[in-house]
């Protein structure tokens, strides 16, 4: 899949009571693609980023969640959805979501040196085989997990 630099993380949270919840728009902070037939290619500054594994391809997203309210705890998220604009796809993609447990500089990353993964969270997340599409992933677990 190969979108634009279209992304974002939608967080709904309880905050105060348990009654009274907000929703809050995480902007993306950082993006950037590897190419295992570029392994010292850096693809940070590209105007569109390929999500998942595509061929050679990976991708890595960091979120600016500096819109929750502060002191909002990962307890508190109820709902969090990782919601990506797909320019074009084929028919049958799909993508995983991998936590990223390296720490990681949009400018220096390369497929040599990739941040460390760490587990699949989610797997096969179906974009069809149609271009201009929303594609939206809930990712509660992996925010609450921190």
């Amino acid at each position: 899949m190969k979108p634009t630099s279209v992304a974002l993380l939608i967080v709904t949270a309880s905050c105060l009571a348990p009654s009274m919840t907000f929703g809050a728009e995480a902007r993306l902070a950082a993006d950037v693609y590897v190419n295992a037939t570029s392994v010292g290619g850096n693809f940070g500054s590209a105007t569109s980023t390929y999500v998942g594994y595509s061929g050679n391809r990976r991708s890595f997203l960091r979120f600016d969640l500096s819109t929750l309210p502060p002191g909002t705890t990962a307890t508190q998220v109820a709902k969090a959805n990782l919601v990506l604009f797909a320019d074009t796809a084929t028919a049958g993609s799909t993508f995983n979501v991998v936590r990223i447990t390296g720490a990681w500089v949009e400018s220096t990353v390369t497929h040599s040196l990739a941040p460390a993964l760490g587990t699949v969270e989610a797997t096969a997340v179906p974009v069809g085989g149609t271009t201009k599409t929303f594609v939206s992933v809930d990712v509660t677990n992996q925010l609450r997990i921190g």
